[in-house]
């Protein structure tokens, strides 16, 4: 079922990515930081339709393909799609978080923390990767900024 799943999530952006109508144009949201929080919507609810996916993250397969799919419909596959390990590291510190807040009441001794300390420093080091690499590669000739005429 997770292979089937990655297959779908794999087809969602192929058919995203394939040129239609607009042949040469370049996707709406291309470079800009819309298209990085797109993405990272895309990749959050991707990681969590896989992390969920033996519950409710089936249910969550066609709202996933769906986000990914306008993802890469308007915001492309360049550099804003760093967005979506922002979305994944949203998810693994939402887990960290739960896991820490959340223990168990037969284990006493603070096991939760124990798993959530690795899922959070991740998860927080995901974001922030994302982040800093999106905002590199838009200081860059040829960002976003020289792309709306701002300085």
């Amino acid at each position: 079922m997770l292979l089937a799943a990655c297959l779908i999530l794999i087809a969602a952006l192929g058919a995203g990515l394939m040129p239609g109508a607009r042949r040469h144009a370049r996707p709406i949201l291309a470079g800009r930081p819309l298209g990085f929080a797109i993405w990272a919507g895309a990749g959050l609810l991707s990681a969590a339709m896989i992390a969920t996916l033996f519950s409710i993250g089936i249910f969550l397969l066609p709202l996933a393909g769906l986000a990914v799919y306008l993802a890469a419909r308007l915001a492309g596959f360049g550099w804003e799609a760093f967005g979506s390990l922002a979305g994944v590291g949203g998810v693994l510190v939402a887990i960290g978080v739960q896991a820490w807040l959340v223990t168990p009441g037969s284990c006493r001794n603070g096991c939760g923390r124990a798993l959530s300390e690795p899922l959070i420093g991740t998860g927080a080091g995901l974001l922030l990767a994302a982040v800093i690499a999106f905002a590199w590669m838009a200081s860059r000739p040829g960002g976003w900024h020289q792309a709306n005429g701002q300085p």
